[in-house]
């Protein structure tokens, strides 16, 4: 069975049919944080905003997987000498939901920098 793994910028744009499939995924903890705040800045434009709560309703729905960051989720990031920022705590989250899954688990990102890393971990998904 296959798994995904969204981060903030891959759920944004998948808000409208993020229920359409049966598929199993996961978010972090910390994307529900950075909605939060996308939905309540005064640094994002309004059409983001509205995205971001459209996403938190659709999200309300429930049936998917969030992982609470923790930490420990960095050790592979450490070892890597990376610098452990939000999006580097989304990509440690979801290491720690692939060693939940072995080998069933696709992380999702269109954010380009993310995406350079996470091929450092999840080579076939990117």
């Amino acid at each position: 069975m296959d798994y995904k793994f969204y981060d903030t910028s891959s759920l944004l744009l998948k808000a409208d049919n993020l229920f359409d499939t049966d598929e199993k995924f996961a978010i972090s903890s910390i994307t529900l944080s950075e909605l939060e705040h996308i939905k309540t800045s005064s640094h994002k434009d309004q059409e983001v905003k509205c995205a971001a709560r459209h996403l938190l309703k659709e999200l309300d729905k429930g049936g998917y997987d969030i992982i609470v960051y923790k930490p420990q989720y960095d050790a592979p990031l450490n070892e890597m000498g990376l610098e452990i920022n939000n999006d580097a705590k989304i990509l440690a989250c979801a290491l720690h939901y692939d060693s939940l899954h072995p080998q069933d688990v696709d992380f999702v990102t269109n954010d380009l920098a993310l995406k350079a890393i996470a091929r450092l971990f999840f080579p076939e998904d990117q």
